[in-house]
């Protein structure tokens, strides 16, 4: 169109629960969440080919088409990405209290979290089949991967109506190299500790002080878990505000920020487009 105003784009930073957050707020409503990735593994944005640069991702949402992706719900907090419980979620907590970000932290916690982390016993019910598993870890996927290529659902889709379930077995520590690898290489169903499931309707039984996490943000779980998905929720491109009309609007450029500053707040009543 001619004449259009400059449209923002609102950052996202992954690892900290700022997808959730800004998804729960507008599912169900005809605002579109765009994504420039600014976080540590960028899972959701690498599964949808959303550029890592975050000029080449406003290009990107600016010259894109909407689509409606699916909606994750882990005891009713809503999930756009992954959730997990097990090793999974510890991990997320020693990450979140780390004073640094990104691939090498990530994995140091790992390291550090590994070697006196158990397996445990997980009752486990996916629309109406029951299965008992010594796990290490079950990751619930909306996407294929938890980030930095790292694919622990290799199969799933944003838009299929289900959720992927990777149930991670006790696994001997020597293996765990050969783990990683097969998430990197898309070949975790090769492995014979590992199960995976595809579900609209999955629970977890009797859960104590169990810790999980929802799209990085650690939290921690009592009782029974309830996972469900709610297709075609999620309108995945841009929030899309009004701005004033600016001459020789360049994306990255200092009037970009110089606008985005000024806007409201998202608590106000906005007009959108």
């Amino acid at each position: 169109e001619k004449n259009i105003a400059p449209i923002i784009a609102i950052p996202t930073t992954a690892g900290t629960g700022s997808e959730t957050g800004r998804a729960s707020a507008i599912i169900n409503k005809n605002i579109h969440l765009g994504i420039i990735p600014l976080g540590s593994g960028n899972g959701l944005a690498r599964h949808l080919n959303i550029p890592i640069n975050y000029v080449n991702a406003l290009k990107k949402i600016l010259n894109g088409s909407p689509r409606e992706i699916d909606i994750g719900f882990f005891n009713s907090k809503p999930f756009i990405n992954m959730a997990g419980i097990g090793f999974d979620g510890f991990v997320a907590g020693l990450f979140a209290g780390s004073k640094k970000r990104g691939l090498k932290t990530y994995a140091s916690c790992v390291y550090n979290g590994i070697k006196g982390y158990k397996a445990k016993k997980y009752l486990l019910n996916v629309d109406g089949k029951s299965y008992e598993h010594e796990a290490f870890i079950i990751a619930f996927a909306n996407s294929k991967q938890y980030g930095n290529n790292f694919f622990i659902a290799p199969n799933s889709s944003l838009d299929d109506g289900v959720i992927d379930i990777t149930v991670i077995n006790k696994v001997p520590l020597i293996n765990i190299p050969r783990l990683i690898l097969a998430m990197k290489t898309r070949n975790l169903n090769k492995l014979h500790y590992v199960n995976l499931y595809k579900g609209r309707d999955i629970k977890v039984y009797n859960l104590e002080n169990e810790p999980a996490h929802l799209d990085g943000e650690p939290l921690v779980v009592d009782g029974d878990l309830n996972i469900n998905v709610k297709s075609n929720k999620l309108h995945e491109q841009i929030f899309w505000y009004k701005a004033e009309a600016h001459k020789d609007f360049k994306l990255g450029s200092r009037e970009f920020w110089e606008i985005s500053k000024d806007m409201n707040s998202d608590d106000e009543e906005e007009i959108y487009d």
